[in-house]
């Protein structure tokens, strides 16, 4: 079973050295520095959580809420926990999340050639902007609801 919580503040180090894992080849790939001091910075002031299955930990997710819209700012999991059913899970969990605080709109960024952008269309997000390696996508919420309800019945 999924656990999504709020992060301890004991788990932003696993966090932050999960993110540098999964992100560094992206950073490698386009001569791009890998600024520790700013990412620690710039993720402690948004909505953040750890990510758990069966009580062990695997991810972290990082999620800034504005007015009727959710930017999703990083979604890492652990190498053992990606292309399973965990980032649908956490998907799930958002969805949820988003409709008690009457979100529109969700948002999130990604390098293009990250694997997740194919789960990120499935879900329905589309790409309403690329900027050389990175790439915008962005659901409506009914869209997204929607996408969740018919992968439902065909499941």
């Amino acid at each position: 079973m999924i656990e999504i919580r709020h992060i301890g503040i004991d788990e932003y180090n696993g966090a932050y050295q999960l993110m540098h894992e999964n992100m560094v080849l992206y950073h490698d790939m386009y001569s791009l520095r890998w600024d520790q001091g700013w990412i620690e910075e710039n993720y402690r002031d948004k909505d953040n959580y750890s990510i758990f299955w069966c009580g062990k930990w695997i991810g972290f997710l990082s999620l800034e809420w504005e007015s009727d819209k959710l930017t999703i700012h990083t979604l890492q999991l652990s190498k053992v926990a990606q292309g399973n059913i965990y980032g649908h899970r956490v998907f799930e969990w958002i969805l949820d999340l988003a409709e008690t605080k009457g979100i529109v709109e969700i948002a999130c960024r990604s390098f293009k050639d990250n694997p997740t952008v194919s789960l990120y269309k499935k879900l329905g997000f589309e790409v309403v902007s690329a900027k050389g390696f990175l790439l915008e996508l962005r659901v409506s919420f009914n869209k997204a609801r929607q996408s969740r309800r018919l992968r439902r019945r065909c499941a």
